[in-house]
C-alpha cells in the first residue's frame, strides 16, 4: 500500500464530499448541512493527523526536507485556520455558504499543493523510510496481528 496513493484517494473522497454539501446547501435541511459539515471537517483533520503521524514525522529531516515540511506546515495551518472560521459561524447565519465555499478552495489550494508536494518527497526521501512508512500504512489498514488478537481476546 502506497502512503502518496491513500491520502491522495481521501483527498479525492473530501473534495467529493465538500463538492456535494456546496453544491446542496440550499436544498438540504441546515440540521443535515451541520452534520455533513462535521463529518468532513474530522475527516480533514483526519486526513492532516495521517499525513503528519504516518508520514512526515517518520522521514529523516534532511536538508532536502526540511524546507518542503515547512511549506507544507503552512499548507496544514491556512487549512485548520479555514476550518476554524467556518466553525465559528452558526449554520444559520447568511455567511455561512461563504465560509463552506471557501473551505473548499482551500482545500483545492490543499490537493494542488500536496501534489507538487508528494512529488518532491518521492524525489528527496530515503526510500527505505518510505517503504517501512508503506508497510506500517499496510499494517494498520489491513489490520495487523496485534489488533486482531485484541478481537479475539474479547
Amino acid at each position: 500500500m502506497d502512503i502518496f496513493e491513500y491520502l491522495t484517494a481521501e483527498h479525492n473522497d473530501i473534495e467529493e464530499k465538500l463538492i456535494e454539501l456546496t453544491d446542496n446547501y440550499d436544498t438540504w435541511s441546515r440540521e443535515r448541512v451541520f452534520d455533513s459539515v462535521k463529518v468532513v471537517c474530522d475527516a480533514i483533520m483526519g486526513h492532516l493527523k495521517k499525513q503528519e503521524h504516518i508520514l512526515l514525522n517518520n522521514l529523516t529531516k534532511t536538508s532536502d526536507l526540511v524546507p518542503l515540511m515547512q511549506s507544507a506546515q503552512v499548507d496544514r495551518a491556512r487549512v485548520e485556520e479555514e476550518i476554524g472560521q467556518l466553525v465559528m459561524v452558526h449554520v444559520d447565519e447568511p455567511a455561512y455558504e461563504e465560509y463552506l465555499s471557501n473551505l473548499l478552495r482551500v482545500i483545492e489550494e490543499h490537493i494542488a499543493f500536496s501534489k507538487s508536494f508528494y512529488a518532491q518527497l518521492k524525489d528527496h526521501a530515503n526510500p527505505k523510510e518510505l517503504g517501512k512508512i508503506n508497510q506500517s500504512l499496510k499494517d494498520m489498514v489491513l489490520h495487523t496481528a496485534e489488533y486482531n488478537a485484541i478481537q479475539t481476546q474479547a
